[in-house]
C-alpha cells in the first residue's frame, strides 16, 4: 500500500503514531491546557474541550507565554500529553519542554515542521506515524 509521506524538521526528536488533532489556530498552553486531563481549556478556541492525551496535536505555531515549556513537561508528567506535535513554525520555548520531558522522565513528544501546503493536507483524524530518524511523517489512514 502507499502512503503520504510528508517532509518534516524535526526540534523534538522522537517516533510517535496518534489520530491527528487539527486546528488552524495557533494555540498557547499556559492558560490553555490543563496538563492533568489533557483538556484545552483556552476559551473560544476550536479545540476548547478537546483531549490531546496521545494524539498528534497539528497546530500552526504556540503562542503567549513562556510557562508553555513548564505545561507541557506537566502534562508528560501526568500521562496526558499528545503523541506528537505538528507546526508551520515552532516555538522554541514548546521543543524545549519536550526536551526536558526526555531528560526528566524518559518520554518524548516529538516535534516537527513542515510546509504550510502540507500543514493544509493533513485532515482530522488522520493516523499519522512521526520518525525523527526518517525525517518524515507518514500519513497511515486518511480520513
Amino acid at each position: 500500500m502507499n502512503y503520504k509521506s510528508i517532509s518534516a524538521k524535526f526540534f523534538a526528536r522522537g517516533q510517535a503514531e496518534g489520530r491527528a488533532l487539527v486546528t488552524d489556530q495557533s494555540l498557547c498552553f499556559w492558560g490553555g491546557l490543563d496538563p492533568k486531563t489533557g483538556i484545552i481549556i483556552e476559551t473560544g478556541h476550536p479545540l476548547e474541550g478537546e483531549n490531546i492525551t496521545g494524539k498528534v496535536l497539528v497546530f500552526p505555531r504556540g503562542h503567549g507565554s513562556s510557562s508553555s515549556s513548564g505545561v507541557l513537561l506537566e502534562a508528560v508528567r501526568c500521562n496526558h500529553a499528545p503523541a506528537a506535535i505538528i507546526n508551520i513554525f515552532c516555538e522554541p520555548i514548546i521543543a524545549t519542554g519536550s526536551i526536558v520531558a526526555k531528560a526528566l522522565y524518559g518520554k518524548s513528544v516529538p516535534i516537527a515542521v513542515i510546509s504550510e501546503e502540507d500543514f493544509k493536507s493533513i485532515r482530522q483524524d488522520s493516523v499519522l506515524r512521526l520518525d525523527d530518524e526518517e525525517k518524515k511523517i507518514t500519513v497511515l489512514k486518511k480520513i
